[in-house]
This record gives structure tokens, C-alpha cells and sequence, in this order.
């Protein structure tokens, strides 16, 4: 599981340095993205008795995901006067276009919304 994570991430990365139309990149980097949150449904929900290593949960390994996606930008973002939500502390910044495709997915996702759950 965490190779999958990690072979999202280098394809995510790839499609960052992609020469596309955004459209086109952003319909690429749904459809890992979906693929790969659609695979960790097979691990929710955990048997018991079965490994106890967390970091091996779906929750663990779409935390891991957003980790190393944290900083990652498409062309098309920087184009973009990144508008701010206000929050309690002052003005929040906007999410990256993969945060918000993975979060709109596990949103969307009825089976994935106990892995959602778990990290919040």
C-alpha cells in the first residue's frame, strides 16, 4: 500500500511539470487520485486480529498522501489569485487543486467516508 501512495505522489509530481491544458491535467491527476482511494477501500475495514501497523490503514495512507502532496502546485494554481477563507486566526489560504480533489473524493465516496472520519 504505501508503494501506491508513493507511485500517486511521482505521478502527481510528473503531471505538475505536465505541458497540458489544465483541464486536461486536472482530469489525469482525478482519475490517479480516484484509483488510488478506491484501492484503499479494500483495506477499510480491518478484520480483527489483523496487523496492528497503523501506518498500513487507509486513514494512515491518505494522511501519508496529503503529506507528501502538501506543497504540490499545477500550473494553472499560480495563474490564479488564490482567494483565502476567513477563519477564526484570520484568512486561511486556499487548498492545492490535489488536496481538493483527494477531499473531494473521500467527500463523494460513501465507503470512504469512515476513513474521512478517522481524519478529522
Amino acid at each position: 500500500p504505501r508503494g501506491a501512495v508513493e507511485a500517486c505522489a511521482e505521478k502527481l509530481q510528473q503531471l505538475q511539470q505536465a505541458e497540458a491544458p489544465a483541464a486536461t491535467v486536472v482530469e489525469r491527476a482525478r482519475l490517479v487520485i480516484e484509483a488510488l482511494l478506491t484501492a484503499l477501500t479494500a483495506l477499510e475495514p480491518r478484520p480483527h486480529g489483523a496487523d496492528p501497523d497503523r501506518s498500513l490503514s487507509a486513514p494512515s495512507l491518505v494522511e501519508q498522501l496529503l503529506a507528501r502532496t502538501g506543497s504540490l502546485r499545477f500550473a494553472h494554481e499560480d495563474n490564479i489569485a488564490a482567494p483565502t477563507n476567513a477563519g477564526a486566526g484570520g484568512a486561511l489560504p486556499r487548498p492545492s487543486c490535489v488536496h481538493g480533489l483527494i477531499l473531494g473524493h473521500l467527500l463523494s465516496s460513501s465507503a470512504l467516508h469512515g476513513v474521512l472520519e478517522e481524519l478529522l
